[in-house]
């Protein structure tokens, strides 16, 4: 028996770096990649050893074009941890925009 899809938006599979922060990092930057993306969320796997919680808001950033060196503050947008689950010292997290965005369309 196969579980019905319950995403909205069609997720492309991308490998792009992305950076997340939140209230519970201080401040600071957790480095991670894309899994895949879509117009209303995102799975990343992100290098940090302690899980993020469902229902955490946090802040995202994508590398989606390689000849920019930084992330400015315009490029971040919120989100809500959805799904989380650690592996060692990595993790997967699932993420939902706050807003739909068009990343799906800009990767």
């Amino acid at each position: 028996m196969t579980t019905p899809e319950r995403r909205r938006d069609p997720r492309i599979p991308a490998n792009h770096q992305v950076k997340l922060k939140c209230e519970q990092t201080a401040g600071k930057y957790i480095p991670g990649t894309t899994q895949d993306v879509s117009d209303g969320g995102a799975m990343l796997m992100l290098e940090h050893p302690r899980l993020l919680t469902t229902g955490q808001k946090v802040q995202i950033g994508i590398y989606n074009d390689p000849t920019r060196g930084m992330l400015t503050t315009e490029d971040f947008v919120e989100a809500t941890i959805v799904r989380s689950l650690g592996h060692g010292e990595t993790q997967h997290v699932a993420v939902r925009y706050a807003h739909p965005q068009r990343f799906a369309e800009a990767i």
